[in-house]
């Protein structure tokens, strides 16, 4: 789409919705870790699980949403217990700030929350990851340790 202003040169808009590259991106960039269909490696506790954490942090309002991109934009590092099993953090997960734009994690985030068993239905008024989420969220400029403290508190 295009917004011309009074004869000046055409510009494009910027879409306020998320490329459909979820699943590309998710394949390219998280895949590796938490395995196609999100299982995560948890024999021995590795890589966490996507496939339902996910939709349970997105469904515990905005402080669970801002929490899942704050770990794409930033990476995360410390302990974490998903259904019950506990994986050690020792390690740090990488944030994608420097090589995904916001329409990218955006679209990422909503594939992750539409996929397997995730609970969110994404055609509900504010239930899917906007790209103005995302960009106000990558201007608070969070260390992983931050991203951690932030996931704790919102986690249900």
């Amino acid at each position: 789409m295009l917004a011309s202003f009074a004869g000046l040169v055409a510009v494009p808009v910027v879409a306020a919705q998320a490329t459909p590259d979820g699943p590309a991106r998710y394949d390219a960039h998280c895949a590796v870790c938490h395995q196609t269909d999100g299982s995560g490696i948890t024999a021995p506790p590795t890589f966490p699980p996507l496939d339902g954490e996910a939709g349970r942090m997105a469904a515990a309002g905005a402080g669970g949403r801002r929490a899942l991109i704050d770990v794409v934009l930033f990476g995360i590092q410390g302990d974490l217990t998903v259904d019950g099993v506990s994986y050690a953090y020792g390690q740090e997960m990488p944030g994608w700030r420097a090589i995904l734009s916001d329409e990218q994690i955006a679209s990422l985030l909503n594939y992750v929350l539409e996929a397997w068993s995730n609970p969110i239905a994404l055609g509900e008024a504010g239930s899917s990851v906007t790209v103005r989420q995302v960009a106000a969220e990558r201007k608070r400029g969070l260390s992983p340790g931050a991203v951690y403290a932030r996931w704790q508190k919102a986690a249900p």
